[in-house]
C-alpha cells in the first residue's frame, strides 16, 4: 500500500534490527519483506494522545523518535464521608508511570488478550513510531497470550525453585517498569 511504500530501506534495516532483539518477535522465523510491510510510519505531535486507558486495542507501536509517556488512571482512595482523602470528589486520578524512548514498544497487552488500553500513551515530544494493526500482529502469530507470559517470566523472574520461575513483587514491577505500586 502507499502508507507501507513509505518506509525506506534504512528504516526496514533498522526495523528489522529492532525486532530480533524484541521479545515478542525473537521466535519468528523469518524477517523478510512480507513481515516488515507489514510495518507502518505513523507520527504525533508533542502532546498528542495515542491511545486513552480503556480503548480497543488496534494497534502495537515501536518508537522510531521521540518521546511518549505511559499514564494510568487510579480510584481515588475515599474516606468514610464518601470524599477522597484530599477533599476532592473527582473519583479517578492519573499519574504517570513511565517514559519509554526510540526502540521501546508499546501497546500489546490490549491487542494480545484482547482487552482494553491499560494506560493512555501521550505523545510527550514529536514522535514517530512503526505500527503493525492487530489482525497483521496476529497473522505473525506472535500475539498468543502464552508466548507472551512464557518470555516475561523468562525474562523478569527472579526466583527458581524445583526447576520453576517465579515471579516476585519486585519482579513484576520491573516489568511494569513503575517504581512502586500506589496505595
Amino acid at each position: 500500500s502507499p502508507i507501507q511504500s513509505l518506509l525506506s530501506e534504512a528504516d526496514l534495516r533498522t526495523l528489522r534490527g529492532l525486532l530480533k532483539e524484541h521479545f515478542l518477535f525473537k521466535r519468528l522465523d523469518t524477517l523478510g519483506p512480507f513481515e516488515l510491510n507489514m510495518f507502518f510510519a505513523v507520527k504525533f505531535r508533542a502532546g498528542e494522545e495515542i491511545f486513552k486507558q480503556g480503548d480497543r486495542g488496534d494497534n502495537f507501536y515501536i518508537i522510531k523518535s521521540g518521546e511518549v509517556e505511559r499514564h494510568i488512571r487510579h480510584p481515588r482512595p475515599t474516606g468514610e464521608d464518601g470524599d477522597s482523602n484530599n477533599g476532592s470528589k473527582d473519583e479517578e486520578y492519573s499519574s504517570l508511570a513511565s517514559t519509554l524512548w526510540p526502540g521501546q514498544s508499546f501497546g500489546e497487552l490490549s491487542i494480545m488478550y484482547n482487552a482494553p488500553r491499560s494506560a493512555t500513551v501521550r505523545a510527550r515530544t514529536d514522535t514517530e513510531c512503526w505500527a503493525i494493526s492487530s489482525e497483521s500482529f496476529h497473522q505473525l502469530n506472535i500475539g498468543q497470550g502464552t508466548y507472551y507470559l512464557q518470555a516475561i517470566f523468562k525474562r523478569f523472574a527472579s526466583v527458581t525453585k524445583d526447576s520453576k520461575s517465579y515471579m516476585t513483587p519486585t519482579d513484576l514491577l520491573s516489568f511494569a517498569d513503575v517504581a512502586a505500586f500506589q496505595d
